[in-house]
C-alpha cells in the first residue's frame, strides 16, 4: 500500500520492493527498532527515509564499484566522429543510444560484449558515432534501424513520416528488462 501510495509505478514495484528489503536488512537493528516505534508513526517513518536510504546506496555503490573505470577505458578505444546531416534526420530512442555488435543492437553494455561501434543521437540531425573498426560506416538508414531496435517503448522523430512510421515495429527488438537475477547481483554489489 505504502508503494501505491507513493511514487513508485506499480510494474516497478517488485523491483523497489526488493531493494527496500535489501536497504532494512542493511541497517543495525537498533535503527530498525527506532524506526518501527509506534511514536514515530509505524512504519511511515521508514518510508520517509527510503529515498534518503535509496540514494545513499546507490551512491556508496558508485564510490565503491571501479568497473566503471574499466568501462571507461574500454570506451576510450574507440574513434569518435560527430555525425551532422544535412538530408534526413536521426530518430531519438527513449534509450538513448545503441551499442552495436556483429550480432545486433542492445542498448546497454556489457563487457563480454564485442562492441564494433556506439551511436548516440544527440538531435534529429546530429549523433556522436564511436567506431572501433573500419567498417562499421553504416548509412542513416541503418543506423535508425538499430535505434529503433533499442528502443524499449518508443523514439521520438522530427517528422511523421512513412519511413518512420515503418521503424515502430523495430522498438523493443534488442531493447529487454533487466532479470531479476541481474537486478540481484546489482544490489549486492
Amino acid at each position: 500500500m505504502l508503494l501505491a501510495q507513493s511514487f513508485v509505478p506499480q510494474t516497478q514495484r517488485s523491483g523497489f520492493l526488493e531493494i527496500a528489503n535489501e536497504v532494512i536488512a542493511g541497517l543495525p537493528d537498533d535503527q530498525i527498532l527506532t524506526l518501527m516505534d509506534p511514536s514515530f508513526g509505524k512504519i511511515s517513518k521508514l518510508s520517509g527515509q527510503f529515498p534518503k536510504l535509496m540514494k545513499e546506496g546507490q551512491n556508496k555503490a558508485f564510490v565503491d564499484n571501479v568497473a566503471h573505470e574499466n568501462r571507461s577505458k574500454f570506451h576510450l578505444k574507440r574513434n569518435y566522429s560527430v555525425y551532422r546531416l544535412e538530408i534526413g534526420a536521426f530518430i531519438l530512442p527513449d534509450t538513448t543510444l545503441a551499442f552495436v555488435t556483429a550480432k545486433g543492437a542492445r542498448p546497454f553494455f556489457q563487457e563480454e560484449d564485442e562492441v564494433e561501434s556506439v551511436i548516440l543521437p544527440i538531435a534529429s540531425d546530429v549523433a556522436i558515432v564511436g567506431k572501433t573498426k573500419a567498417r562499421c560506416d553504416y548509412p542513416l538508414k541503418a543506423m535508425n534501424r538499430l535505434l529503433a531496435g533499442c528502443s524499449y517503448q518508443a523514439f521520438l522523430a522530427n517528422e511523421q513520416t512513412s519511413s518512420f512510421q515503418g521503424l515502430a515495429g523495430r522498438i523493443g527488438r534488442y531493447a529487454h528488462m533487466i532479470n531479476k537475477g541481474a537486478l540481484r547481483s546489482l544490489i549486492k554489489e
